[in-house]
């Protein structure tokens, strides 16, 4: 067993910074699992950074108009028609809404108001906007139709308009009890596990495949067979201690809002994942590189980081473009992403199944690609030098 002992003090002279990053890991958990943990029984509309150009100027169009700034903030300037075309593009402003003239009019007589909207059109902003607009100004006809003052009519119309009045949340757990801040955490722990693992695997596999350790455990008395499988055993080990113990802190956070059935999923799924990312270490491990401290740190980094943006795992699969959506299917985390939904959404177990073994057979390609790497460099190694005329 000298190269599974050997595995375990390389192991231990960096683990101080494999403790530093753990920690930094678990705080950012602690974190996100404890955010949204305040006042949760109150109910506020969403509200937008919008737009708002009044050119009727009248009482019916300033209560339009305050009536939609008590949700949504206004972004006010002198501004021409490329530069809102612009902030709706970057997403400055969400909405750009035109309030014509003759709508005072309009509102009295009960006709169509002709209200302008803008916004973008992958976003639900306009028919949010939509909604409001039309509730304000249907409330205010139906009191201005019966005699009552404007100032009457609008006090009653915005309080009839204001929703969140009608909506009463709920302290008691149900299937329907949202978990938002919960299922973060499950993703969140999709890149932890991979700095993690990474971070403590990449220093390891690169000293065993330094050419002066290669070298001598060739010559040596070891079977070739047995150090491939204590190394291969010490990963595992490794992996699965950082697997347990990722576990163990998803149930601190998150375990009290899910029945054992769903526990167990998600442990699953953690657990698949857990063996692709040991298997991305061993890949990279055999990847023509020196493996220095420093190239560990910016592995480490750019896999976790890039893998976990365009995988779903720091943004929702709901929020991803189509374009970056089709390319994180050529991902692990898009994987693991995407049971973390269905496992939430209460799916079939064989459509959450498929998410794994989608996974695993990631896995199974990185290890073909490692083994692929490791042979060429074998043959580059073995390669007689040229003779010297």
């Amino acid at each position: 067993m000298q190269v599974f002992k050997s595995f375990f003090k390389i192991l231990k002279a960096q683990k101080a910074g494999i403790i530093i990053y753990t920690a930094i890991i678990l705080v950012m958990l602690l974190v996100m699992g404890k955010a949204g943990t305040g006042n949760e029984d109150v109910f506020e509309q969403t509200g937008y950074t919008i737009i708002i150009d009044d050119e009727d100027d009248t009482e019916v169009s300033r209560g339009l108009k305050e009536y939609l700034l008590s949700i949504h903030e206004e972004k006010k300037g002198d501004f021409s028609e490329d530069q809102i075309t612009d902030l709706l593009y970057y997403r400055s402003v969400l909405a750009h809404v035109v309030i014509p003239k003759g709508f005072e009019e309009d509102v009295k007589s009960g006709r169509n108001s002709g209200v302008q909207l803008r916004s973008d059109d992958s976003l639900p902003v306009a028919s949010y906007l939509e909604s409001q607009i039309n509730a304000y100004i249907k409330h205010l006809y139906n009191y201005l139709s019966v005699g009552e003052t404007f100032a009457e009519a609008d006090s009653k119309a915005k309080n009839d308009s204001d929703y969140s009045r009608l909506v009463t949340m709920s302290q008691s757990k149900n299937a329907n009890e949202n978990r938002l801040d919960s299922v973060n955490v499950i993703l969140f722990a999709a890149f932890s596990l991979m700095g993690i693992i990474l971070s403590g695997l990449l220093p390891v596999l690169f000293k065993f495949k330094n050419k002066g350790v290669a070298e001598r455990t060739a010559v040596s008395s070891y079977r070739p067979e047995k150090r491939v499988l204590e190394l291969s055993l010490a990963t595992v080990l490794f992996s699965f201690v950082v697997f347990l113990a990722l576990a163990a802190m998803l149930y601190f956070l998150a375990g009290k809002k899910y029945d054992v059935a769903d526990l167990g999923l998600y442990a699953l799924n953690l657990f698949t994942f857990t063996v692709v990312t040991a298997l991305i270490a061993i890949m990279i491990a055999q990847l023509p590189i020196s493996g220095s401290t420093s190239q560990v740190g910016m592995i480490t980094n750019v896999v976790s980081l890039s893998l976990s943006f365009l995988g779903g795992i720091f943004v929702p699969l709901s929020v991803l473009g189509e374009g970056v959506k089709s390319f994180g299917r050529f991902l692990p985390t898009y994987w693991y992403a995407t049971a973390v939904e269905k496992i939430e959404t209460g799916a079939a177990f064989s459509e959450i199944a498929v998410c794994l073994l989608i996974q695993l057979l990631f896995g199974a390609a990185f290890i073909v690609v490692g083994i692929i790497c490791a042979r060429m460099s074998e043959n580059k190694s073995a390669r007689p030098a040229k003779s010297e005329n």
